[in-house]
Parts: structure tokens; C-alpha cells; sequence
């Protein structure tokens, strides 16, 4: 049976009996133009747009007002820069961009404890050599190690920064007093007494070298912020990175010594850290000698940088075991009929440093380097100081070299008898077992250059060669030189 409902109800309301009124919006409001609403929904919509242009007028006043005040405040800056006298103080430093321009006449003053001392301060004699600095022992501290008295002091060039380091204890991390003389907070920790030196002391090094190198730089110092304050395991981790890192270059950003080292450098020597890798403990070493920091190193460097002097001091002759020094050198060379020719300059420990002092040299000034492959074969690299390279690739030009590291730091000062920033070419003169091979650069000794530069065992002088006396030289102490290709 066809059915078109299964159930027949009767309606309960009646529609027709009563209408309903449906909202048609959630809120009612009063329109604000409509002809056809009764005036005094008009009115009132009137006065509500009064007082919306009344509101926008006072919104206007406003931002007006602002960018006047705005104006004042960089016209007092502006005058206030040009008007700062000598020891004005920091306060008298204006940054209007990255780089925090800084007045040369003014003075920093850091406010750190022997405990943690910054030793990105220290890279300055180095990277900044207009810089001063200057240490006070505040009354109520106990006796700073003298080495550190020593190495936080030396005089820049006349008219350069002042920076003013107070040695104070327990402070905990170090503080840069932005306005020492007047109100302000200070800049508390390494990484942020890094950013204000760099923007400050060497603008070009860091924002302004590329967002690639900034975020590098910021990177590393993340990882020092780690190594100080993260877990062990965390701690672990940023050393296994920068093992790897280290094993194929010398410093944390390439080939060249940068203030972002002497950050690393404080994390390392500051904070309960694993026992550092083998690259690492190398870096940790080269660093410390370029801050002036070798006396202090650990056991770790055993026989190498610890016997080593500040950066103004001329570096340790081997480990006393017959190793020859520069005088014996000189004389070894004069026995070879060898015209050597001897510029002598303040002592360095990277390439950019020493350049300035070679500047009017004639020939190639060299970068050298230290290596060992993963069978622990030992191997000394002479190339082109501007010459951009891959250990990997070097490795492929050797017969079973592979993984080329950086050599440790013991081995060079025993086999050669020379301290990390005094690697050259000569000290093959100290090994006398011949366990090093001599890896040159193939356009050193092509006949392309007039004379190879390197350092007669001391980074207080670069020596230079021709190429035909270099052969010579080598020939005559067992180091017939392999050429290769960079």
C-alpha cells in the first residue's frame, strides 16, 4: 500500500494567526547615511560621526607631536656627538646605525671577575691595535693571577679608544658600562660586550661583512652561550660540531683570527665542559697564544703553548731539545751561501696581521700550516698567503693522505721546534728524523715570484728566499719539497 507520509500530524500553531519578527543583524546600529530612517536615528548617527572626526583630528595631533619630538631627539644627539670632550664617558657615544660609530677620545669601561675574565678584550691588541687597555683591581678584591695582570694591559696608538677593565669579584659575567658616568643598564655577558666592541671597534667585521657572516658569527655565539649555560649533553654536542669545524680550518670563521674566537675561548675556559677534542683542544691553544693567554693553558698543551709568553713577548724556542733558533738559523743559512734578506716587526699570529709590516716586501708573502691525516703522517703546507683552499682537496693530490687535520699543538713544538703563529717552511731545519713532509704551493717555485717570506722561527720577523735558495735550503735538510696544486 503507497503511503507519501508515514505519519499525518495536525498542525500545532496556527502561522496565519500571529507574524514573526527575525532579526536581521546581531547588533543594531544606527546607520550613518540612510534617507530613508526616521530623523532621529539621523541625529543620532550625526553625532556619532562627530565623534569619529573628532578622534581621527585628535589621532593626528598626536602623531604630529610625535614626529616633532622625534626630530628634537635626533637634533640633541647630533649636537650632543659633536660637542663630546675627552672623558666624556660612553654616554657621549651615539650609534645611529649597525656599526655604532665610535668616538676615538672616549673610554669603555668593563667591569669583570678573574674568575671569567673576557678574552675577546683580548684579541684586541691584535685586531684593533689603536685600542688601550687599562686594568684597576677594585679594593675589595682578592689578588688577580698575574698573568692575567699582565696580559689585560698594553698601550694602543695615540688617539685610539680607551677601554678601562676593573677586575671586582663576584660579578659574575662581564659588564660594559655604556654610560659609566650617568644612568643606563649595563651590557651584561661576553656575547653582548662582543656585539658592542665589533659594531664599535671593527664595523665591517660583523653586520656589515654580510648577513651570511653575521648569522655565522651569531651562530658561534649561541654555542658559547650553550657551553656556559646548557646541559651536558648539550655541551657535549657543540664541541663534537666544532671538532669537525676545526679539523679543516684554523679559526671559527676560516683562515683569519676573529673577536668571535676569544668568545669561544671564555665559554671553553670558563664552564664545566667535557674534556675538549682533539681540534679543539689545538684552536683553544692557538688562540690563547694570540690573547697572550699561554701561560695559563692546561695540561692539555703540554711541551706546547704553555712556556709561551704574551702577545708582545717573543714566543718559546721548542721544548730545549736541540731544536735550532733563529740565530742558528741565520748561521745555517749563511753556511748554505744562502743571501737571505730579514725584515723584523712586532710579533703576529695571523696573516692579516703580519701583512701591514710586509707591505713593500718584494715576492709572496706565505701562509703555513700544520697537518696530520688520519694514519697520523705528519705534513707542513706552504702556500700563497691569499690562496683559498680545501684540506680535502689537498688530500686528493697526496698518495693515502685522507682527513688532513690541523696538527696537535705538542707535536709541532717537538718535531719542529716552533709554537702555533710561528709555522714555517724552515723549521724542516728541526726535523731531523724527516717525519714531516714538506707540501709547497707549485706557484711558489715556478719561477713566478722573486723571493718566498716566512718566519725565521719567530713571528717578531719574516725572512724572505728566492725560490732557487728555498730548493736549496730544502734539498740540504732532507725536505725535497712535494708541489702541489691550491
Amino acid at each position: 500500500m503507497a503511503s507519501t507520509a508515514m505519519y499525518r500530524l495536525a498542525p500545532i500553531l496556527d502561522s496565519s494567526a500571529f507574524a514573526v519578527s527575525l532579526p536581521t543583524c546581531m547588533y543594531r546600529l544606527p546607520p550613518i547615511q540612510s534617507s530613508s530612517v526616521p530623523s532621529s536615528l539621523q541625529q543620532a548617527a550625526g553625532a556619532s560621526g562627530a565623534e569619529l572626526a573628532q578622534l581621527e583630528r585628535r589621532q593626528e595631533a598626536i602623531l604630529s607631536q610625535l614626529a616633532q619630538l622625534r626630530c628634537r631627539v635626533e637634533e640633541a644627539v647630533r649636537q650632543r656627538s659633536a660637542r663630546s670632550a675627552p672623558g666624556q664617558g660612553v654616554g657621549s657615544l651615539v650609534a645611529t646605525d649597525a656599526c655604532l660609530p665610535l668616538d676615538h677620545r672616549a673610554e669603555l669601561v668593563v667591569v669583570a671577575s678573574a674568575d671569567r675574565p673576557p678574552c675577546s678584550l683580548l684579541l684586541l691588541r691584535l685586531l684593533a691595535p689603536t685600542v688601550t687597555l687599562t686594568a684597576h683591581v677594585h679594593s675589595t678584591c682578592p689578588a688577580v693571577p698575574p698573568h692575567l695582570l699582565d696580559a689585560f694591559r698594553w698601550r694602543g696608538a695615540a688617539g685610539g679608544a680607551h677601554i678601562r677593565l676593573i677586575w671586582k669579584p663576584e660579578v659574575g659575567e662581564p659588564r660594559l658600562l655604556v654610560s659609566p658616568a650617568g644612568q643606563g643598564c649595563p651590557l651584561v655577558g661576553e656575547e653582548q660586550l662582543f656585539r658592542y666592541l665589533a659594531r664599535a671597534l671593527l664595523p665591517g667585521q660583523y653586520e656589515a661583512a654580510g648577513a651570511e657572516r653575521a648569522a655565522l658569527i651569531d651562530l658561534h655565539l649561541e654555542r658559547a652561550d650553550r657551553l656556559m649555560n646548557g646541559s651536558g649533553a648539550e655541551k657535549k654536542a657543540v664541541l663534537g660540531t666544532l671538532d669537525g669545524l676545526l679539523g679543516r680550518q684554523p679559526f671559527l670563521l676560516g683562515g683569519q683570527l676573529a673577536l668571535i674566537d676569544g668568545v669561544l675561548l671564555s665559554a671553553l675556559r670558563c664552564s664545566k665542559v667535557p674534556p675538549a677534542p682533539t681540534s679543539v683542544a689545538a684552536w683553544r691553544d692557538r688562540v690563547s697564544i694570540a690573547a697572550g693567554l699561554a701561560a695559563a693553558v692546561g695540561a692539555g698543551a703540554a711541551g706546547g703553548a704553555g712556556a709561551a709568553g704574551g702577545a708582545g713577548t717573543p714566543p718559546a724556542r721548542g721544548d730545549g731539545g736541540g731544536h735550532l733558533d733563529q740565530a742558528q738559523l741565520m748561521a745555517l743559512l749563511s753556511e748554505l751561501d744562502i743571501r737571505a734578506e730579514t725584515v723584523t716587526h712586532p710579533a703576529v699570529f695571523t696573516v692579516e696581521a703580519m701583512m701591514p709590516h710586509l707591505a713593500a716586501v718584494r715576492g709572496a708573502v706565505t701562509k703555513n700550516l700544520f697537518l696530520r691525516d688520519r694514519r697520523r703522517r705528519l705534513f707542513l703546507l706552504t702556500a700563497r698567503h691569499d690562496a683559498q683552499f680545501r684540506l680535502a682537496d689537498v688530500a686528493r693530490q697526496l698518495d693515502g693522505a685522507k682527513e688532513l687535520r690541523f696538527g696537535d699543538e705538542s707535536e709541532l713544538a717537538a718535531r719542529l721546534g716552533v709554537r702555533q703563529g710561528c709555522v714555517t717552511p724552515l723549521a724542516v731545519a728541526n726535523d731531523t728524523e724527516r717525519a714531516v713532509t714538506l707540501l709547497v704551493d707549485s706557484k711558489l717555485l715556478d719561477g713566478s715570484v722573486e723571493m718566498l717570506w716566512c718566519h725565521p722561527l719567530t713571528n717578531e720577523a719574516s725572512t724572505g728566499l728566492s725560490p732557487t735558495e728555498f730548493r736549496r735550503f730544502a734539498a740540504a735538510t732532507g725536505h725535497e719539497p712535494t708541489l702541489i696544486s691550491v
